[in-house]
Parts: C-alpha cells; structure tokens; sequence
C-alpha cells in the first residue's frame, strides 16, 4: 500500500484494530492508528485508538476517525499541532476529549455532530475562548490541572495533613489533593522515593 485516500475508513463503527505490514516504507500503525511515516499524519483511526503521544503523530488528517461511532474517550497528547477537517466529524458517541497540551490548529468542521465534553490544562494560555468558539459541535469545556508525567505519587493516607516533603535532604510542596497527592522533582532531575521524611 502506497496511499491510503481521505476517509477510507469513514463510518466503520465496529473497526477496531489498524495494522500495517513492518515492511512499508509509506505508512507504519501504532496503538491502533495508520501514519503516514515521513509526514507525521495520522491518517486513520478507529474505536480502539490511543494516539501515540511519543512525537511519531504531529498531525490528525482529515477525516481520520470520521463517522467513527465506537469511539468514546479521546486523549490527544502534547504533540499533536494541527487537526484536520472533518477529523472528528460524525462522532456521535464521543463523550470525553482530552486535550493535553496547546490547542491545535484547527481546520473547518474537524469537531462537526459532536457533542463532548472537553478538558484542557489550566494553566496553559492557548484555549482562549475565541479559540474554544472555533471549534465546531457542542463541547462542554473544563479547565483540568492534570498531573505532571513526571510526578512522583504519594501514599494520601500518610501525607493527608502534609504541605511540604523531604527528599534526599530537599522540601518539595505537595500538589494535588485527596488521593492523587504527588510532588514534582527538577526536569533535570529523577530519584526515587525510597526513604523520606515529611514535615
């Protein structure tokens, strides 16, 4: 396979597995996605879809999971710059989107007959709400302070009373609340939790 065309899998609400022979030159799949290799484009998803968060998907193609009934959850990582139009459109059973970096560029209708809601990090600066009206369909829209990758999580039945702990000689502020309490080290730095303290 050469070429894949637009919307080959449009309205295929049962697909659930996407695969493409290792030796392709053209086209690889991943966690259930096609990608056009050299562009970064993913190029066709379906109900079972995770879209790779691990740079090799830069872009979602136009009409990627189009019609795409099956899908439910979507998490579309950091990564990802640009959306296509029509990418979305038709997912009438898409109940959660989740944004995990700045907003997309976005094409015409790429959200068209959807109606989700749609959470993004708080604390980023790029989903204003002239961006949000842009985006087609019915979304209901959250601001979410999502826990960091690098966040080392800790025991909540320990720390419940704790603002501050002590790793390897260093405070770190305690985050989160309940039971998703978790510090964050330096990007520069990795440790492991072995022994602390806590004040």
């Amino acid at each position: 396979v050469s070429q894949i065309g637009v919307g080959a899998f449009e309205n295929c609400p049962s697909l659930e597995s996407l695969q493409v022979a290792e030796e392709n030159e053209t086209y690889h799949s991943s966690d259930n996605c096609i990608i056009q290799t050299e562009s970064k484009t993913l190029v066709a998803g379906c109900k079972a879809s995770q879209i790779p968060a691990d740079g090799s998907v830069i872009d979602i193609g136009e009409s990627a999971f189009a019609g795409c009934q099956g899908l439910t959850q979507l998490e579309i990582p950091q990564t990802i710059a640009g959306i296509g139009s029509n990418a979305f459109a038709g997912c009438e059973n898409l109940e959660t989107v989740t944004f995990k970096g700045n907003a997309p560029q976005l094409a015409e209708n790429a959200f068209a007959d959807v109606e989700a809601k749609v959470q993004y990090p708080a604390e980023n600066d790029t989903w204003t709400e002239d961006v949000q009206k842009d985006y087609e369909g019915t979304l209901a829209w959250e601001a979410v302070d999502f826990i960091p990758a690098n966040a080392v999580m800790l025991p909540s039945e320990t720390f419940a009373e704790y603002d501050t702990v002590w790793i390897e000689g260093l405070p770190y502020a305690i985050q989160g609340q309940g039971d998703e309490r978790y510090v964050v080290p330096p990007a520069q730095e990795e440790f492991y939790m072995v022994t602390y303290t806590y004040h």
